[in-house]
């Protein structure tokens, strides 16, 4: 399993196939799904298989695991997923297990996918999406650096925008 990026307390890396459960169990659990696109076990399980498969394609834009560094404890699932027909323009997100909110998790995690969007992969830009009423996110988003733009329609639903460019992502590296 490779380890794609690793900070103080996380280490965010490929799942292996025995940890397609985690993903499943963390995608069902209701304390953490609130914001996110109702899927079914079955939709998850074609996701983390396709995942699985980005992994064997060596696609380095895609879904990774975040564990505590202490302990190993499987924290949630992580994204930096590339768009089709952008190279340079990757998506941000994160689900993080209920017993691990509000512990700066996610704000890290979010530090760690831009530098490694920006200086390991190149990209120009990072965005990310959210429920309007998902407020803990757009307050990480906001600390790690990203504007709010114009609101999206994704699967029926208006969420808000957020981007940062690698030139924007830099100055506030230097701030």
């Amino acid at each position: 399993m490779t380890i794609i990026t690793q900070t103080p307390r996380i280490i965010v890396r490929e799942y292996t196939p025995e940890e397609e459960i985690l993903f499943i169990k963390l995608l069902s659990d209701p304390l953490v799904t609130d914001y996110l696109p109702k899927r079914t076990p079955d939709d998850n399980r074609i996701i983390f298989r396709d995942t699985l498969n980005d992994y064997h394609q060596g696609n380095k834009l895609t879904r990774w695991g975040i564990f505590n560094k202490a302990d190993g404890e499987y924290i949630g699932l992580g994204l930096l997923k590339s768009i089709e027909g952008e190279p340079t323009l990757s998506e941000l997100g994160y689900v993080i297990h209920d017993k691990f909110k509000g512990q700066g998790i996610a704000t890290e995690f979010s530090k760690a996918m831009l530098t490694f969007g920006f200086i390991e992969m190149g990209l120009s830009e990072i965005y990310a999406v959210t429920s309007k009423e998902n407020t803990p996110s757009k307050r990480v988003l906001e600390k790690v650096g990203m504007q709010p733009g114009n609101d999206i329609m994704r699967n029926g639903e208006w969420l808000n925008y957020f981007k940062i460019t690698k030139e924007d992502w830099h100055k506030s590296l230097e701030a």
